[in-house]
């Protein structure tokens, strides 16, 4: 009986450390997180909305966004950003998978008899068991930074299409203030000369 009890005594001690602590969570808002995960466009002008852009009727304006959002400089570099989060999310998986290394050690003995050649071919394997999430805690944490870098490229799309955007419709406004301006000015010669 004290055999027992000693067996059930250190099983529940290891189970209270290997195990994860179950509590009452609310289901509907891990399915909820779940589905909101981030990702990014493979259409990098989804990212802009060119319908609302088309709603201006001016082709000038669109072909200036699109050449914008095609050589501008900070876009490129968000976007590689983006595909090395993206490296470094693979490379975390892979910490949880197992390892197996190989070798080769040649080697050469004389124990007095005769010089002897020796070969080892060594293999390990290795895989360290995630008991308390520390690794799906790190893939969780660089997926999320993955989400962080891709909602930054699409700011950075949106900012340089609306800076774009804004810059043209000044433009636009300037040259039509300008238009009327000079319409005043003929007026007001006009108006001059009848005097």
């Amino acid at each position: 009986m004290k055999r027992l009890m000693s067996m059930v005594i250190i099983a529940s001690l290891t189970l209270s450390y290997a195990c994860p602590a179950l509590a009452i969570e609310n289901i509907d808002d891990k399915k909820r997180l779940k589905k909101e995960r981030i990702s990014p466009a493979v259409n990098k002008f989804e990212y802009i909305n060119l319908s609302w852009w088309n709603s201006f009727n001016d082709e000038h304006l669109n072909n200036y966004i699109i050449r914008a959002i095609e050589n501008n400089k900070d876009l490129k570099i968000s976007t590689l950003t983006l595909e090395s989060f993206y490296q470094n999310v693979v490379a975390q998986c892979s910490a949880q998978l197992p390892t197996i290394n190989a070798g080769f050690l040649p080697g050469l003995s004389d124990l007095g008899n005769g010089a002897t050649d020796t070969y080892a071919f060594p293999i390990f394997a290795s895989w360290e068991l995630d008991i308390y999430g520390k690794n799906s805690n790190k893939t969780e944490s660089m997926r999320k930074l993955w989400e962080v870098s891709a909602l930054d490229e699409r700011a950075t799309h949106i900012s340089i299409a609306s800076a774009v955007g804004s810059t043209y419709i000044n433009i636009v406004k300037l040259d039509a203030m300008i238009d009327l301006q000079d319409d005043i000015v003929k007026l007001r010669k006009e108006i001059y000369e009848m005097m």
